[in-house]
């Protein structure tokens, strides 16, 4: 079973904290978080992420640096910018941006010389 791996930004270390909490409840999920954008930055370099979560106490001109930094480093990467603090919604949000990932990679075509 493939994990998929979650990198969460925000300012916010309590909200963070809660973040990381419910998205690791989840089978299948697995999430770290920072406070430091730099550490993101670095945090990316190094590891293979299929989702950034970019929330909590970001400014908007962080949020618009992260997502370029992230996007040029890996064009497949999913964002969510998530504001506020309710974890139930950023849940759902995780779970719809991985489904509908998840449906544009099973494309399937029967029949080679028919177009998607």
């Amino acid at each position: 079973m493939n994990i998929t791996q979650i990198l969460v930004v925000g300012y916010n270390e309590a909200t963070l904290q809660k973040i990381l909490s419910e998205i690791n409840n989840n089978d299948g999920w697995e999430a770290i978080g920072t406070t430091d954008d730099e550490k993101a930055i670095e945090l990316f370099h190094h590891r293979n992420f299929d989702l950034v979560v970019l929330g909590d106490g970001l400014t908007e001109a962080i949020v618009i640096r992260l997502k370029k930094l992230f996007t040029v480093q890996n064009p497949h990467v999913n964002l969510i910018i998530h504001i506020g603090t309710n974890s139930t919604v950023l849940i759902q949000e995780i779970d719809a941006t991985l489904k509908s990932t998840n449906e544009k990679e099973m494309n399937v075509i029967d029949n080679p010389f028919q177009s998607a």
